[in-house]
């Protein structure tokens, strides 16, 4: 690949094949989120993945590609698309070897991160973790050039990273880091005849010190890093279970909320009912007072009948009475008149 292009040619029409620009300018949200949006795995199986990464030290991505639900390609894909930068493909992209010799294979080893192309007035770096800025700024000081990060697939970059330096012969052609070059120089014979050997010595050994106390702080800020990595991905995953959690939480109060309302529904349907009920109850009430009203209307009226058929059945037996005692007393007359017309045997 050809090395910077000319001035005044547009980084968009520079872009080389296989990088996959962003379709945004980033996402606010989590990266599950953006697997789920570019369809990379299912709302369930991000679920799943949130609950098994609760334990220190795992995410939700890492947890997604050791479950075999999405890629290394896909979880880096992802990630560009949520920091708003390139994807590239290293398996398709054709490295610059003058860009990757840019830094040293042991401080791309250490920052995870190499030079590929150079892309308009920028360097165009792939890295795993575009968060590390850290790394960005420093290989932004190395070159003395722009960075310009894209996020690769971990495996691919770590293929390219074993594969530094990719040009031996050329190393020595590229610029390196400011100091390094000097330390890297060796005094030539003639500077010992001249009386110059004694001071390039101290000098050499004075870089030698500074390099070697820069290595040293590029280690611990190497290991803070690390540690402030794994943080952030502790909090990550924390933030990621909370918002899991707040979400189950609205949901619980929406359903909640709907059994109030139902209850209410029922509550006032209860309420149509037992005064349905009562006015039941009352038109049953006045109903019963008119039958017991009409009961004991009957009731009169038949005791008034009673007592008209006591009086009809006393005065039947007088009457009988009478008709008895005028049949006795016919009979009394019978006899008398039958005793006068008989004559005297006398």
């Amino acid at each position: 690949m050809s090395g910077p292009p000319t001035a005044g040619t547009s980084e968009a029409a520079q872009t080389p094949t296989g990088i996959v620009p962003p379709t945004g300018g980033g996402h606010s949200g989590f990266l599950s989120d953006v697997i789920v949006e570019l369809g990379f795995a299912s709302r369930e199986t991000v679920e799943q993945a949130v609950r098994a990464a609760r334990s220190p030290g795992s995410t939700v991505a890492r947890v997604l590609v050791e479950m075999g639900a999405i890629t290394e390609e896909q979880l880096a894909r992802a990630t560009a698309e949520r920091y708003g930068i390139d994807y590239v493909d290293l398996a398709g992209f054709e490295v610059d070897p003058a860009a990757a010799n840019l830094i040293k294979p042991s401080a791309a080893r250490r920052y995870r991160a190499v030079p590929i192309a150079h892309v308009g007035k920028r360097l165009l770096v792939a890295m795993a973790d575009p968060a590390d800025a850290l790394g960005v700024n420093d290989i932004a000081v190395m070159t003395k050039l722009q960075v310009r990060p894209a996020v690769a697939g971990r495996p691919a970059l770590e293929a390219l990273l074993e594969a530094l330096p990719l040009d031996a012969g050329r190393w020595e052609e590229a610029p390196e880091p400011e100091g390094e070059t000097r330390e890297a120089r060796e005094p030539a014979e003639g500077d010992e005849e001249d009386g110059a050997a004694p001071r390039l010595r101290q000098e050499r050994d004075e870089l030698r010190s500074e390099l070697l106390r820069a290595t040293a702080e590029a280690e611990v800020r190497s290991k803070e890093l690390e540690l402030l990595r794994a943080q952030l991905a502790n909090a990550e995953t924390r933030a990621e279970t909370a918002e899991r959690e707040a979400g189950d939480a609205r949901r619980l109060a929406e359903e909640l909320a709907a059994a109030d309302e139902r209850a209410e529904r029922a509550r006032r349907a209860l309420c149509e009912m037992r005064d349905e009920a009562e006015r039941e109850r009352e038109r049953a009430a006045m109903t019963d007072r008119e039958l017991r009203e009409q009961l004991d209307e009957e009731e009169r009226r038949r005791g008034e009948l009673e007592g008209r058929l006591s009086e009809v059945e006393g005065a039947a037996f007088a009457a009988e009475r009478a008709f008895e005692e005028l049949r006795l007393a016919q009979g009394r007359m019978r006899g008398a008149l039958r005793a006068l017309a008989e004559p005297d045997p006398e």
